[in-house]
């Protein structure tokens, strides 16, 4: 099956355990700064020149304050993010998106702490529904392969809760724009009740059903199924049955799908 084997940027590459851990890049911060003071101005103005300064004095705030202001969104992306709650699409299979009869399924198998997941995610997963899951042309099915961890059960066991509700797809984006470090309380019972309400879900039902570990045994289950079918690394892609081989860019969809609907009567 066609591939190109290209990486979501770098961290898009299967996520695959080893026995040093992944190994994470934090994007660099750098500091500017400027030597020296701007010297100080002279005792005696004229009014032109008042003004001329009063005015560099404005632009310069007006600079630094649009500055503080990015630096702000970016340090809060992961942490502060605003999820506008839609309902499921499909209340049958609430983890399935596009026609029930579409003549192409993928499904992808994943962990809501996976780096590489949350790249795809981001990064290509909007388009592929765009070109392919809303013209018709697949049936996308979301897995969970938990592997990284506690936390990793934690979230797909919250994300169940939440499907319960008819809210799975909001809740899985939440847990991807606030995944942090591998078990590092990113994901932890309060937070992940946190997200609930958030997204305004029956709290005492959501909160219940994680406090008793509800839905622990169908993430296992799930576990066990990706891995009789091999999954061994997230995320992990089958088309119609088949697995695709590391993880394709949108060009390859194309070909991967159009291979498919080929075959189709």
């Amino acid at each position: 099956m066609p591939n190109d084997g290209a990486k979501v940027q770098q961290s898009a590459s299967k996520h695959k355990p080893s026995h040093e851990g992944p190994t994470r890049q934090k994007p660099p911060i750098e500091k500017h700064s400027k030597g020296g003071k701007p010297s100080a101005p002279s005792t005696h103005h004229s009014a032109p020149a008042l003004i001329a300064l009063a005015s560099a004095v404005g632009v310069l705030l007006a600079v630094v304050g649009i500055g503080l202001n990015l630096l702000s969104v970016s340090v809060a992306s992961r942490s502060a993010v605003v999820v506008v709650a839609s309902p499921d699409p499909n209340k049958s299979d609430p983890y399935t998106k596009g026609n029930p009869n579409a003549p192409v399924v993928v499904e992808e198998w994943f962990d809501f702490q996976c780096p590489a997941c949350r790249a795809y995610y981001l990064t290509r997963q909007p388009e592929f529904e765009k070109q392919f899951v809303d013209t018709g042309k697949v049936r996308f099915v979301s897995r969970f392969f938990p592997f990284l961890g506690p936390e990793s059960y934690l979230a797909a066991e919250s994300a169940e809760a939440a499907a319960a509700q008819g809210y799975y797809w909001a809740y899985e984006k939440i847990l991807f724009q606030r995944q942090g470090a591998e078990n590092s309380g990113a994901f932890n019972v309060e937070n992940l009740k946190q997200f609930a309400a958030e997204l305004g879900l029956n709290q005492q039902t959501f909160n219940t059903a994680l406090d008793q570990r509800t839905y622990q045994a169908a993430v296992l289950k799930q576990k066990s199924d990706g891995e009789a079918l091999g999954v061994n690394a997230t995320p992990t892609f089958f088309v119609d049955g088949k697995k695709v081989q590391g993880v394709p860019s949108l060009d390859a969809w194309q070909q991967i799908i159009n291979q498919e609907l080929s075959k189709k009567p």
